[in-house]
């Protein structure tokens, strides 16, 4: 009888503790980058710029840590770059035109049916090699996405981080298993298809304002003190 009280009393633990971890607080951690309309994505993870299709590597992707995050929001995405040696006159969500760039390095290519747009991607600890993972296709999965989960070393839109441009609710980007930086920057290429490269002539910057968001330990674990304390309590009685 005391086991089978003591196993009921164990089970009610279990199902005050899941709850009490769903209600948990998160912690945000917020800052600010700026990203050149150079910064080349397909350097992130290497101590190179890779320019495989020609025209210069420009400038390192911007690295943030990722580490024991669970997801980015993109809070404030502004300013404009272009490409060619142009004034710069393109947003975070890209200009006319379309995206169709190849993997290199061990890092995904990407595609869209814009140009010049923000794209992130995440990686490990461990510097990217291979053919990297598959390319995603924006033009199909379309920008207005709430959720968004890529994997280790797969190059993704953020753009302005809204579901419409200017306009809408903070997207959620995810980190996969295992991340542990976040990389930003642009995805070039000449006529934006092919291998990357052709960064030396791009123009321009974009100011990022970003959350990370990652659970509260100690909170946390002062909630579940007070769940066993409760249980234990009611044990006595």
């Amino acid at each position: 009888m005391l086991a089978l009280k003591e196993k009921n009393m164990n089970q009610r633990l279990f199902r005050l503790v899941a709850a009490v971890s769903l209600l948990a607080p998160i912690g945000i951690i917020a800052s600010a980058v700026t990203v050149s309309g150079q910064a080349n994505i397909f350097s992130a993870g290497h101590a190179f710029q890779p320019d495989p299709g020609g025209g210069g590597g420009g400038l390192p992707a911007v690295e943030i840590s990722a580490a024991g995050i669970a997801y980015f929001e993109f809070t404030s995405v502004t300013g404009l770059t272009n490409c060619c040696s142009s004034t710069p006159n393109t947003g975070p969500d890209g200009g006319s035109g379309s995206t169709n760039i190849t993997s290199t390095d061990g890092i995904s290519g990407i595609k869209a049916s814009k140009r010049m747009f923000l794209v992130g991607v995440y990686l490990d600890a461990t510097e990217p090699a291979g053919a990297g993972p598959a390319i995603l296709d924006f033009a199909s999965i379309g920008t207005s996405f709430t959720d968004l989960s890529p994997d280790l070393n797969q190059t993704f839109w953020i753009g302005d981080g809204l579901t419409g441009t200017g306009s809408g609710t903070l997207q959620k980007f995810h980190a996969p298993t295992g991340a542990t930086r976040l990389f930003l920057g642009i995805a070039d290429a000449y006529s934006f298809s092919g291998a990357p490269g052709w960064y030396d002539d791009n123009r321009g910057a974009y100011e990022v304002e970003y959350n990370a968001v990652v659970p509260e330990p100690g909170t946390m674990a002062a909630l579940l003190l007070g769940v066993a304390g409760i249980a234990r309590r009611r044990a006595r009685r």
